[in-house]
């Protein structure tokens, strides 16, 4: 019996033993358990900064990118609006040159068209002149 009660203390010391060492296991994961939730914690606050950190980012180049486009746009509005003018400016003196060179063109053709009456006039006169000899010839002939 003494041989029994001997194991059943070497049983008991074993169970107390493995139960201790479980205890302690259990400590160790508890405690990795806290640094795990801890640290997913703090891998959220960082998550949560750096999406706040791009938003602000990307809000700053979205503010620079439209005001850049604003500005190209006015530079683009300025320089069409003085070729506009140029364009305009160009037309408009060769309209004044087009119109100058159509009232000298109707000057000359009414100066050809006197001319012209001038010319049948006297080629009037001359054969009024020429008929009135032939009629005088024929008279006296």
């Amino acid at each position: 019996m003494v041989a029994m009660e001997e194991r059943v203390s070497k049983l008991e010391g074993a169970y107390e033993q493995v139960d201790q060492r479980l205890g302690e296991m259990n400590s160790h994961l508890d405690t990795a358990n806290e640094s795990i939730v801890g640290l997913r914690g703090d891998m959220h606050t960082e998550i949560v900064g750096l999406r706040g950190d791009m938003h602000t980012e990307i809000g700053g180049l979205r503010q620079d990118m439209h005001t850049e486009i604003v500005g190209l746009r006015g530079d683009m509005h300025t320089e069409i609006g003085g070729l506009r003018r140029d364009t305009l400016s160009e037309v408009g003196g060769l309209r004044v040159e087009v119109n100058g060179r159509m009232t000298s063109m109707d000057n000359r053709m009414n100066g050809m068209e006197t001319r012209l009456n001038v010319i049948m006039a006297c080629a009037v006169a001359a054969v009024v002149g020429i008929a009135g000899i032939l009629v005088t010839l024929l008279v006296q002939g």
